[in-house]
């Protein structure tokens, strides 16, 4: 009699328990995983560019947009920098470079800049933004684990893939500005 009454007891305890995991693990999981969004200073955005496109140093410009949201728990997210150039001296240190080519040219890019306007907050601003420039030049590289070197700087894998990490810049030839998207899944 008395083990049925524990056994109960404990039955009744572990379903109190059980509960309260259920109505607190969506909290705990949003407090673990808000990243939040927030501005990139100037200089953070200058570092950014200059270490990801391998470009230094980096010319005389302007940021008028920085924006990122990485963080919480797995550190996914994407970054937004928008950099406006005074004069040719970025079309110059990019136009010759392997890893940059001519937007026109690149159905892999195009295809990633399209699908992006059906994806996150920045990637629909990035979208918006490149897909009025008519003389451009991109950049690509692919930061997934499981892509091989040689394709590191092809974007028609990245489409294929359940989650994406991927720096996407596009350079307006005409207008001196350089889009940037970052994402990270």
């Amino acid at each position: 009699m008395i083990l049925l009454e524990l056994f109960l007891i404990l039955k009744k305890a572990l379903q109190t328990v059980f509960r309260f995991a259920l109505c607190a693990a969506p909290l705990i999981a949003l407090v673990i995983c808000w990243g939040g969004e927030r501005t990139y200073s100037e200089s953070d955005a200058r570092h950014e560019i200059a270490s990801s496109l391998q470009i230094s140093p980096l010319p005389t410009c302007t940021v008028p947009t920085a924006l990122d949201n990485h963080g919480g728990f797995l550190g996914d997210g994407e970054t937004l920098i928008r950099m406006q150039f005074s004069d040719d001296s970025f079309w110059e240190a990019i136009q010759d470079r392997a890893t940059w080519g001519a937007l026109s040219d690149r159905a892999d890019v195009g295809a990633v800049v399209d699908w992006l306007q059906y994806g996150w907050e920045y990637s629909r601003a990035f979208y918006a933004s490149v897909s009025k420039v008519e003389n451009g030049y991109c950049y690509f590289k692919d930061r997934q684990t499981d892509a091989a070197s040689e394709d590191a700087y092809s974007a028609e894998p990245t489409l294929d893939r359940y989650s994406y990490n991927f720096t996407l810049a596009v350079y307006d030839v005409e207008t001196r500005v350089l889009y940037y998207y970052k994402l990270d899944t």
